[in-house]
């Protein structure tokens, strides 16, 4: 039933297609296509890790999948529906463990709430779906664990909850579940239990280290825009739960990127949350021994699972917005478990008629989850593609400059660069000191060859913020205006800013190009080459230039070098005809010869090609291969008067002189006379 359910209201997700960051963190992933990816992803943490945290597990499984059926966006949207499901299947287990009335209610509540849209449909966020699997799991072989007392059900649980650190930090938390869900089930406590965590909290403490260095270190989340008081933080702090409590009961309106709030420290009304925390939490403890035993333990676990996203620590998102759907993916449970008892509570009221009762039960037990399965089928066709979810941010977030940057951003890819323009500028007045925003507007103007103004928002760029992508693209602007002095020195800078990245080298190389500095264009483009960007492309335009600079046998080898590391490329044949070519002019005619049959077999047809191989044969005196090759030469182009040139000679040198004549009066007509020895030819004609 529960995959049923799974399968009617996250119909939408499978049909829908990449969103923000799935293509830098999937598609385009260099270690998803590398036969070594697998290893990297394991034990070289720091690879591509500007994109990804140390969550090997995550990674791993967008790895298989690319290795099961590549970038199949359907199978890979349908994998985070899957996980969300077994989720679902496994908090049902460890609510039967722990003794909470309509276990499998809750699962279902689980399974259909709208609030967990953003981490099934968005496929960057499978580390949320599969690490709320092993978060499910690690409790459930805790729990088995806490009542055997088994050393096997302790090393499992360990396993199990490395594998959910390694699939997403959020679940560092963990430890302290564990002591809430033993609050719940009212066991006691001796030293061996406090010491059996101990390693669970060390584990925990890592990663949480690790990953506050990468917001910091790889996101950046260390700028003046993320600066805020301690105050602050904590005044924040204090809506932050209030805000998701709000979210899970009344589901409605979601956004991708809510508001951010602004804090003031001097108004008192904003302590009014944070003190409402401390209220609660009090009364709580004050009645635990009667009834606040368990909505203690459940808003503690709650609390506690939000605590790395409360804001006390720096993180890339609160650039947009302090709260997101995705971060209270597993905080929410919490909440749902106490949801339902006090529905239960409601349902057992002993002065309800039983008419009434029976009518409540069927409301709740079948209507809510009925309405939120339907919430999550609608919400779910928000997130088709990126245009479609940020028209429905900006419609309920006005102030999500994010998503009007990124609206910009897909305009201008559809090559709407006016429109483009507009929502820029929306980004711009919310936002009037970000950097990307001046660069993004500057490449609208230069698509719309509006130089000026290119040049004047690129500048406005770099004045915010030195950036190699920004001195590039300046660069590329200068290159449009001829003005190749200033266009160099923009390169130059953003090589100096940043020597991994490639873009400054393949605009310098272009600019060394228009200069005929083929020796320079060769640097920048081994440079390109080494950084294992677009390495066909690269190695098949120095092939080019060397041909061009007459370096025949450097050219000879870029081209093997294709053909050996490429087998599978579609214009395969022409390399070896290319490759034919450059060995004629080193006189290499057998192996030239070689070349040319490679390309005939693998369906390379050509006037030149046959005449080319014709030559080698004729120079190899290999006259009979020679005149075919000439022959089919003439029949694919009538008018290639070389190949009749070439035919003349060798029937010249065989005494067929009225053979001869016919192919050089032929050659003359098609005004190719002046490569003949014309007198001689003349008079034996005559």
């Amino acid at each position: 039933m529960l995959s049923l359910i799974a399968w009617v209201i996250y119909y939408p997700a499978t049909q829908a297609g990449i969103l923000w960051d799935d293509k830098l963190n999937f598609i385009e992933d260099p270690l998803m296509k590398a036969e070594d990816g697998l290893r990297k992803i394991w034990l070289n943490p720091k690879e591509n890790n500007n994109v990804w945290p140390y969550l090997p597990i995550s990674r791993t499984s967008f790895w298989l999948e690319h290795r099961l059926w590549g970038f199949h966006l359907g199978l890979s949207h349908l994998t985070n529906v899957i996980f969300h499901l077994m989720g679902a299947i496994v908090l049902w287990l460890v609510m039967r463990q722990l003794q909470v009335r309509g276990a499998w209610w809750i699962g279902l509540l689980f399974l259909c709430h709208p609030i967990y849209v953003q981490s099934v449909a968005w496929i960057t966020e499978r580390k949320n779906v599969l690490a709320g699997v092993f978060y499910l799991l690690t409790i459930w072989s805790y729990l088995q664990f806490d009542r055997k007392r088994q050393w096997s059900w302790y090393f499992l649980t360990l396993g199990l909850f490395i594998c959910a650190l390694f699939s997403k930090a959020s679940t560092t938390m963990l430890p302290v579940i564990f002591i809430f869900c033993r609050l719940w089930l009212g066991r006691s406590w001796n030293q061996s239990h406090y010491w059996s965590l101990v390693p669970f909290f060390i584990l925990s403490l890592g990663n949480a280290y690790s990953r506050i260095w990468f917001e910091l270190n790889s996101f950046g989340a260390s700028a003046g825009e993320f600066s805020r008081s301690f105050i602050e933080r904590l005044l924040s702090a204090g809506i932050i739960p209030f805000f998701y409590l709000k979210k899970i009961i009344i589901p409605y309106p979601l956004s991708f990127i809510y508001p951010k709030w602004e804090i003031d420290s001097g108004d008192v009304s904003h302590y009014l949350p944070l003190l409402s925390l401390v209220l609660i939490a009090g009364l709580l403890l004050w009645k635990y021994r009667s009834w606040g035993s368990p909505l203690f333990c459940g808003w503690g676990a709650f609390l506690a699972s939000l605590f790395p996203v409360l804001g006390f620590f720096n993180n890339a998102w609160t650039r947009n917005s302090f709260v997101a759907d995705h971060w209270v993916h597993l905080p929410s449970i919490s909440i749902l478990i106490l949801s339902a008892q006090g529905i239960f509570k409601i349902m057992d009221n002993s002065r309800l008629k039983r008419m009434e009762n029976t009518t409540m039960r069927v409301v709740c037990l079948g209507g809510i989850p009925m309405l939120l399965g339907g919430l999550t089928w609608h919400r779910t066709q928000t997130f088709q593609d990126l245009e479609t979810l940020f028209q429905d941010t900006v419609q309920k977030n006005p102030k999500a400059a994010a998503a009007y940057l990124d609206l910009g951003v897909i305009y201008a890819g559809q090559g709407k660069h006016q429109l483009a323009n507009r929502y820029y500028d929306q980004a711009l007045k919310l936002t009037p000191n970000r950097s990307e925003i001046y660069n993004d507007k500057s490449l609208s103007f230069l698509a719309l060859k509006q130089y000026q103004k290119a040049l004047e928002f690129s500048d406005q760029a770099i004045a915010l913020k030195e950036d190699s992508e920004y001195y590039s693209n300046r660069g590329g602007i200068f290159l449009y205006l001829k003005e190749y002095e200033k266009a160099l020195e923009n390169f130059n800078r953003a090589i100096e800013l940043d020597k991994s990245n490639p873009k400054p080298y393949t605009n310098r190389y272009q600019l060394f190009l228009v200069q005929n500095q083929h020796r320079k264009a060769i640097s920048d483009l081994t440079k390109l080459i080494s950084l294992k960007v677009n390495v066909l492309e690269y190695t098949l335009q120095r092939s080019k230039i060397y041909a061009d600079s007459k370096d025949f046998q450097k050219a000879i080898e870029d081209l093997t070098s294709v053909i050996e590391n490429f087998p599978s490329f579609e214009q395969l044949s022409s390399l070896f005809f290319f490759r034919g070519n450059f060995r004629i002019e080193l006189q290499q005619y057998h192996k030239a010869v070689e070349d040319y049959d490679n390309a005939v077999r693998l369906g390379f047809q050509s006037a030149i090609l046959y005449n080319n191989r014709g030559f080698a044969h004729k120079t190899l005196h290999q006259y009979p291969k020679a005149l075919a090759d000439f022959s089919e030469a003439i029949r694919l182009d009538p008018r290639f008067a070389r190949s009749y040139q070439h035919r003349a000679a060798i029937y010249r040198k065989q005494n067929q002189r009225l053979l001869a004549c016919g192919d050089w009066k032929k050659a003359c007509e098609l005004k190719a006379c002046e490569d003949f020895d014309l007198a001689r030819m003349q008079g034996e004609c005559e």
